[in-house]
C-alpha cells in the first residue's frame, strides 16, 4: 500500500517526483524501512521511535517501560513482563493458556494489566504469531536512501538505546553514510 502511493504521488504535478520520503513513527517504521527498501522510489525515510526488534519482543519492552514508568514496584513490573513473555509463549506453543488466564484474573485490577493487552483465546494469539515475528533488520540491510533515525533518551515504549544499537549495527558503511542517527 505504501509504495502504491508512492506511485500515485509521483503523478501529481504539484508533487517533485525525485524526492518523495517516507515517515514513520513507532511500529510503523518498520512498514517505512521495508517500503523504502523495495522501492527506488522512495529518495529518503524519517524514522521517529524505530523499532529494529521484532514486534513481540518491542511489545515485552514496552510493558516493561511503562510499568517503570508508571513508577511500579519492581515485583510488579517483573510479574507484568513475565506475564507478557507467557502470553507470547503461549502464542508461539499453543500451551499455557488456562494458567495464564488464571493469574491475569488473579492480578485483577492492578495497573499493569491493562499493558498485556490480554487476548481474547489463545487461537487469536496464536493466529498473531505469525505477524508477531516479522524481523526488521533486513528491511534495515536493504535500505537504499537516506536516512534520519530518531529516538528519544526517555522514550517509554521502546528503550531507544538498544534500537539505535541494532540499526546501527545492521547498516552497512555506505548506508551509515547517508543516514543520521540522533
Amino acid at each position: 500500500d505504501v509504495i502504491s502511493a508512492v506511485r500515485m504521488l509521483k503523478t501529481k504535478p504539484q508533487v517533485d517526483p525525485g524526492h518523495i520520503g517516507l515517515f514513520g513513527f513507532s511500529n510503523s517504521t518498520w512498514t517505512t524501512v521495508q517500503a523504502a527498501a523495495k522501492s527506488d522510489d522512495v529518495d529518503f525515510v524519517v524514522n521517529h521511535s524505530g523499532i529494529a526488534t521484532q514486534p513481540w519482543q518491542q511489545e515485552v519492552s514496552r510493558v516493561e517501560l511503562f510499568a517503570k514508568g508508571e513508577g511500579l514496584p519492581k515485583k510488579e513490573v517483573e510479574r507484568a513482563v513475565r506475564l507478557m513473555r507467557a502470553k507470547f509463549e503461549i502464542a508461539r506453543t499453543g500451551k499455557g493458556w488456562d494458567a495464564y488466564q488464571a493469574e491475569v484474573t488473579a492480578a485483577g485490577n492492578a495497573r499493569w494489566v491493562p499493558y498485556l493487552n490480554p487476548p481474547r483465546s489463545a487461537e487469536a494469539l496464536q493466529g498473531s504469531w505469525p505477524r508477531m515475528t516479522f524481523d526488521p533488520i533486513p528491511a534495515y540491510r536493504a535500505l537504499d536512501c537516506a536516512a534520519l533515525f530518531i529516538w528519544g533518551a526517555n522514550d517509554v515504549y521502546l528503550p531507544a538505546e538498544k534500537n539505535l544499537g541494532l540499526v546501527r549495527s545492521a547498516l552497512t558503511p555506505s548506508q551509515l553514510a547517508r543516514t543520521k542517527l540522533v
